[in-house]
């Protein structure tokens, strides 16, 4: 790992980790920014909204410019806009959650070892994270004492993981014992390690991306679309 990543254990440079941050951006996840036109236009790919559309121009057709005609149409645009404030207010949210957080790392950087913001973090950083601490990197543990991580925001399971240094053989990475995750907590021991994922191409940052990025009914949405299938 130390060979690959071009690190020691006595950690990077200050002007390796300034190349390095240069080349692999900073370390934090960011939520896909979606602007006002695209979440109108998911809004209006809906099937109660396109049932209102539908009925109103039939209504048009046959009875002309009514004012049942005109209802139907002003209840399509109050149904998209609600919709859209919903859809808006949530991505906003998920910006100022992402940004609300700021976590440092204790590294080793010229020989000695220093804390600094974790969004300063680097592939090839020796990393050291004790007890009570989120691990803030994807990290390959190249030193474990009697080290045991919460793993529930990836996994969901309340059982925490024994983690070592050792290599050992695995189906996936994602189920080494001797890889830290992003987003993860030690509850007992330490870990030290060399950073090998940052960012949103570290496991949690692309678990995150995929999560932010799958369009959510809300529960307006939901009931409308019920109506569509009574």
């Amino acid at each position: 790992v130390l060979d690959l990543l071009k690190a020691s254990s006595a950690g990077l440079t200050e002007e390796e980790a300034k190349e390095r941050l240069a080349l692999f951006g900073p370390n934090k996840i960011t939520a896909p920014t979606i602007g006002l036109k695209e979440i109108i236009k998911r809004n209006l790919v809906n099937a109660f909204n396109l049932f209102l559309l539908l009925a109103g121009f039939l209504y048009l057709l046959i009875e002309g410019p009514t004012t049942e005609t005109f209802l139907i149409f002003i209840f399509f645009f109050i149904a998209i806009a609600l919709a859209s404030y919903q859809d808006y207010r949530t991505n906003k949210l998920t910006q100022e959650i992402l940004s609300f957080f700021k976590l440092y790392a204790r590294v080793k950087r010229d020989g000695k070892v220093k804390t600094i913001e974790a969004q300063m973090l680097v592939p090839g950083d020796y990393l050291i994270v004790e007890a009570g601490n989120i691990i803030p990197a994807d990290i390959r543990i190249v030193k474990s004492l009697d080290a045991l991580i919460d793993e529930s925001i990836l996994t969901g399971e309340s059982l925490v993981v024994s983690k070592i240094a050792e290599v050992v053989s695995a189906q996936d990475i994602y189920t080494a014992k001797n890889i830290g995750f992003n987003g993860t907590m030690v509850v007992k021991g330490l870990v030290e390690g060399i950073v090998i994922a940052t960012g949103s191409r570290s496991y949690f940052g692309k678990l995150a991306k995929s999560t932010l990025e799958i369009k959510k009914e809300t529960a307006y949405q939901k009931t409308l679309n019920q109506f569509t299938k009574l």
